[in-house]
């Protein structure tokens, strides 16, 4: 079921983010778009507050941005004549859906209710509010040159339902999949209980080993399993990290999208990088040093393919790469609040990488910079988070 819902929610953002650049934003204005992307962020300052977390604030937003992305997608492809007034609905469309989002994660993680009595509960309210957004529509679409914001609202409050059981769904589930992903087995719990008393130290194994009646090499693998699930302190690049999964490639393809690059192609660089990234961090899989070298032989694969790309993207992949590893050196070092740092610098980065591909960063936008203030928030809040409850 997780996987399903995996790739179900990623298969949904990748196909979000395409329509988005497809549809150029529905052919947005320069002042209409910033007015937008503030809007985008006030009500996710306002999914804060209510919700007193980020991560739900933000799944409730870019669930609430994907309705909207294939919203504008739908508009160029159902209207080729441009009308002024017709983005406004995009407005429109993203408040019904955040409100319907917030509400499901209000009722899922606030009032500690189960996610199928939620809907069972509120299936005819939210149905109702649909519905009557649809007959709005419809009326103001009859109205003189009204038509375009009408079918727009219309189709985005279909757009906002469908997204909700079809994308925040499986984004409320994956988060009790990754909790569970956390427990710990005995061996596990009885390592957390030694390193957090003693150290981690190599030196220290051998008497871990002892007391635990297990081999002395088994220890950096439960060292790296506590690490990955996040027992011993931040790890940005473990495989269970909901935020990872979605923020890194998302960096990298807006970047690709910004140099009107091709999608598809662009993806092969990111991958070999990617991956090898995740496979020299701590995880659960594999033997730590047989899943080290495979991380560094991905790492260097990636490097000979932006080589052969140009030297400019073998420029900014290597930055990336370096970056990522000085995060993953300071979370094995326990000095999170650096490699905290340096993981958000690497989603920045992602940027810049996906963009040089195609052309010359030689003027920077501020969008990576906002990335990873972005990425920085985030984690900063989950760190402290965490560590009040543990």
């Amino acid at each position: 079921m997780a996987i399903n819902d995996f790739i179900q929610a990623f298969g949904l953002t990748l196909a979000a983010f395409l329509a988005l650049y497809l549809s150029d934003f529905g052919l947005l204005q320069k002042p209409f778009l910033v007015a937008f992307m503030g809007y985008l962020g006030l009500v996710f300052v306002i999914g804060t507050v209510i919700l007193q977390s980020f991560r739900w604030s933000f799944k409730a937003t870019l669930s609430a941005l994907v309705t909207v992305s294939f919203l504008a997608l739908i508009h160029v492809l159902s209207f080729p004549s441009y009308d002024p007034l017709a983005p406004v609905a995009y407005l429109a469309v993203l408040l019904l859906s955040f409100l319907l989002n917030l509400y499901i994660l209000y009722a899922r993680f606030i009032q500690k209710r189960p996610l199928f009595k939620v809907y069972e509960e509120s299936k005819l309210s939210i149905t109702f509010i649909v519905v009557s957004t649809i007959i709005a529509g419809l009326i103001i679409a009859s109205l003189e040159l009204m038509e375009q914001f009408g079918v727009l609202t219309m189709v985005g409050a279909a757009l906002a339902y469908l997204s909700m059981l079809f994308y925040l769904a499986p984004l409320i589930r994956l988060e009790g999949e990754f909790k569970e992903a956390k427990k710990l087995s005995s061996k596990e719990k009885r390592v957390k209980h030694f390193v957090k008393r003693y150290g981690k130290h190599k030196n220290l194994h051998p008497f871990y080993a002892s007391w635990l009646g297990d081999a002395v090499h088994s220890i950096e693998d439960y060292i790296d399993n506590l690490e990955a699930k996040g027992h011993l302190g931040h790890n940005f690049f473990s495989i269970q990290n909901f935020l990872l999964w979605f923020i890194a490639p998302l960096s990298y393809l807006m970047g690709v999208a910004s140099a009107r690059g091709a999608l598809a192609v662009s993806l092969l660089p990111f991958a070999l990088l990617f991956t090898g990234v995740l496979f020299t961090a701590p995880q659960t899989f594999m033997k730590r040093r047989v899943r080290r070298l495979t991380g560094l032989l991905l790492l260097v694969a990636s490097m000979g393919l932006a080589y052969l790309w140009g030297t400019v993207s073998l420029k900014f992949t290597m930055y990336s790469a370096i970056v990522a590893l000085v995060s993953i050196y300071f979370a094995y070092s326990d000095d999170e609040i650096i490699s905290m740092v340096f993981a958000s610098f690497f989603v920045g980065s992602l940027y810049v990488s996906g963009y040089s591909l195609w052309k010359v960063p030689v003027v920077l936008s501020t969008l990576p910079w906002i990335l990873t203030g972005i990425t920085f928030l985030l984690l900063t809040y989950e760190y402290y988070t965490e560590s009040k409850s543990s």
